[in-house]
């Protein structure tokens, strides 16, 4: 069998043909390469979007949530710190209070104890006891003199004499007539 030659214009037809029907399978295939190529790319996006948006919402949400909680605990802490301060204060106050009073408490003990030393000196001393001795016993025989003239009778009246003669009732109260009106 011998191989037919074609004609160079057969060779291009069959050429042009081949081509325009490759041409056409190829445009065909890279359209529908391109389509789901960008259908597959826009759904990749999408989904990869998605996730994304997912993930940083919920990173958005755990900070949100811990920062809700931080500032929880700091109005917990500043309100536990306002009352720390109040009881620091007040502390301080009774402090100063009680530092006062140790204060009044050591001067009034030295006080006592040099009140004491003054008399256990003043007692020891045989000058001093003598010149009180002395002067109590000088007003009393002048509070004697004084009252040597006056005279209280059964009544409860104050009568004032002298040597001669009664000068007058000074008091004249009825002490049993007092206690019959109570």
């Amino acid at each position: 069998m011998s191989n037919p030659k074609l004609s160079y214009e057969a060779k291009m037809l069959i050429k042009d043909y081949l081509f325009k029907k490759l041409l056409l399978i190829v445009t065909a295939t890279s359209l529908l390469s391109f389509a789901i190529g960008f259908i597959v790319n826009d759904i990749a996006r999408a989904e990869a979007y998605n996730k994304a948006y997912t993930e940083a919402t919920q990173t958005i949400m755990q900070i949100t949530n811990k920062a809700t909680e931080s500032a929880i605990k700091i109005k917990s802490l500043e309100e536990q710190f306002t009352e720390l301060t109040k009881e620091s204060k007040q502390v301080l106050s009774d402090a100063t209070t009680l530092k006062e009073k140790i204060s009044t408490t050591l001067v009034f003990q030295q006080s006592n104890n040099i009140i004491s030393s003054i008399t256990e000196n003043l007692l020891s001393n045989t000058l001093f006891q003598n010149a009180v001795i002395s002067k109590t016993a000088s007003r009393i025989s002048e509070l004697e003199n004084k009252t040597k003239y006056i005279i209280v009778d059964n009544s409860g009246n104050m009568i004032i004499k002298n040597e001669f003669k009664t000068l007058g009732i000074i008091w004249a109260y009825d002490f049993a007539m007092m206690d019959k009106k109570k």
